[in-house]
């Protein structure tokens, strides 16, 4: 999978930096980076990474254009498969 370009609304934007404390540079560094990811649906995804600290990343993608839903901390389960998978 690659990505060219991440698309980030600013009512996301927004809601995961108050929701989860997760900056917009830190879901471009992990999309744009390593990262370990899942298919949920036929264009939906699940990505794991690591900058400075684990982020979960829910997006769509479009092409090489990742459209992001959500970011948060990576769970303790998220971990396990970032570590077992990556």
């Amino acid at each position: 999978m690659r990505i060219s370009r991440v698309e980030i609304s600013e009512e996301t934007e927004a809601k995961i930096l108050e929701k989860h404390g997760v900056r917009r540079v830190e879901v471009e560094q992990i999309l744009f980076s390593y990262f370990v990811s899942s298919r949920i649906s036929k264009n939906r995804y699940l990505a794991i990474g690591n900058y400075k600290r684990h982020i979960t990343v829910f997006f769509e993608l479009l092409g090489s254009k990742a459209i992001v839903a959500t970011a948060y901390k990576s769970s303790k389960k998220q971990l396990k498969y970032f570590k077992k998978n990556g």
